[in-house]
C-alpha cells in the first residue's frame, strides 16, 4: 500500500476565455497534469459538451476549478470521479480518467 495524492488537488491557472465545456475541462486537467506529473485525460460526460462558457482559474484546486465550471453549466448536479489503475500498464497512455455523470445517478 502506498499514499497516493490527487492530481485534482493541484493547483492550476487557465486564462480566462470563452471555449465549449470539452475544451474548458480538457484545459483545466491539461494544467492539472502539467503540475502533477501524471496524464490525465476526459471520459465520459453525460451531456454534449458544446455549450460555450467564459471560464478562468488562478491558482486554484483542479478540483475546485471543475466544480466551478460544472455549476456554470446549469446542466443540473453534476459529479465525477477520478479513476486510475495503480499497476503498470504499457498500453495505457494515461494515468487517471475523469469521468463526469449526473449526480445520483446509478450504474445500470
Amino acid at each position: 500500500m502506498r499514499d497516493v495524492t490527487s492530481p485534482l488537488a493541484a493547483l492550476v491557472t487557465v486564462p480566462n476565455a470563452e471555449r465549449n465545456v470539452a475544451d474548458t475541462v480538457e484545459a483545466i486537467l491539461g494544467a492539472a497534469s502539467r503540475a502533477s506529473g501524471l496524464r490525465i485525460v476526459l471520459g465520459s460526460v453525460p451531456f454534449w459538451p458544446t455549450q460555450l462558457v467564459s471560464f478562468g482559474a488562478s491558482r486554484e484546486p483542479a478540483r475546485d476549478a471543475l466544480a466551478r465550471l460544472f455549476a456554470q453549466t446549469a446542466r443540473g448536479t453534476l459529479s465525477y470521479r477520478l479513476n486510475f489503475a495503480p499497476t503498470l500498464d504499457r498500453m495505457r497512455t494515461f494515468d487517471y480518467i475523469l469521468i463526469v455523470r449526473p449526480a445520483g445517478m446509478r450504474r445500470p
